[in-house]
């Protein structure tokens, strides 16, 4: 980290403020899924179910929010004064995992 790093300005906050309520809406889009299996289910812990047209886009998705989640990751470890580098590095295993995973149901070149 820099010892001259600039303060953000009104945009940039704007940026990292819209990062954080997608990834709260991501969160709470996840607890709706979960709890709807549990209700569907009848037991807490239940994975949601879905169709399987579903699959290529959810991998797609996936890939795509683990690659923002490895970039939150350096943001963190370069820009910061705290050592992010051991989430960097295994928020790039998981991203090339998404990827694979991805490029198995849908072909190499649907990103």
């Amino acid at each position: 980290m820099s010892d001259q790093t600039p303060e953000p300005d009104v945009e940039q906050l704007t940026i990292w403020r819209n990062v954080l309520d997608a990834l709260g809406q991501l969160n709470a889009a996840w607890e709706n899924a979960v709890d709807s299996s549990a209700q569907d289910d009848g037991g807490a812990g239940a994975l949601p179910s879905f169709p399987d047209e579903l699959v290529v886009s959810l991998a797609n998705a996936g890939e795509k929010g683990a690659r923002a989640l490895t970039g939150i990751a350096r943001a963190l470890d370069e820009r910061s004064e705290h050592d992010f580098s051991e989430v960097v590095e295994s928020q790039e295993d998981v991203e090339g995992r998404w990827e694979s995973s991805r490029d198995r149901v849908s072909g190499p070149n649907a990103s």
